[in-house]
């Protein structure tokens, strides 16, 4: 899911990136992907660093190639960039049900009272880029009509499946 949110915000990039600290995302890139990190970042002094070269790495490892990890990466350094967004958000989710894993639609009505209680504070960008990156559960048509773009498709969550013996022996064909 987290490439799949950075692609629905694509065009957004810039919003994106510019709040999220540059050594974080060198370190991170570091530790999590070397030879991406030597693509964008070696022989780049920090100080010098060009925000373009994050929208590239964004663009080239996470958009194309689907580079799971560097997009849970960036997904977290933004929510962390944005704290008082993201609090901001859970809290008034969490008036909902506290256990927010849980909450399978927000209705439309509540949903308008949390972009209503948050929209004085923040540009609707940033309050649309948080509900993509922590898939708050506003409707597709909600988030449409609010912020005229469009939610990415959710991947469905697997049913329970009753648990299947393993120790049992295979039967031969």
């Amino acid at each position: 899911m987290p490439v799949i949110a950075i692609r629905s915000i694509q065009d957004m990039l810039p919003i994106f990136i510019k709040d999220i600290p540059l050594e974080h995302v060198v370190r991170g890139t570091q530790l999590l992907d070397q030879a991406a990190f030597f693509r964008y970042f070696k022989g780049y002094r920090l100080q010098k660093l060009p925000r373009k070269r994050l929208q590239d790495l964004v663009e080239r490892e996470i958009v194309e190639k689907g580079n799971e990890k560097l997009a849970e990466l960036f997904l977290a350094l933004w929510n962390r960039a944005n704290d008082d967004l993201y609090h901001e958000m859970l809290v008034l989710v969490k008036r909902i049900n506290e256990d927010v894993e849980s909450i399978k639609r927000i209705e439309d009505d509540t949903a308008k009272t949390i972009v209503d209680t948050m929209k004085d504070a923040y540009p609707l960008e940033k309050i649309f880029i948080c509900v993509v990156a922590n898939q708050v559960r506003f409707s597709p048509e909600f988030v449409k009509a609010t912020f005229g773009r469009e939610l990415p498709e959710r991947p469905e969550e697997p049913e329970a499946t009753p648990e299947v013996a393993t120790d049992a022996p295979a039967e031969k064909a």
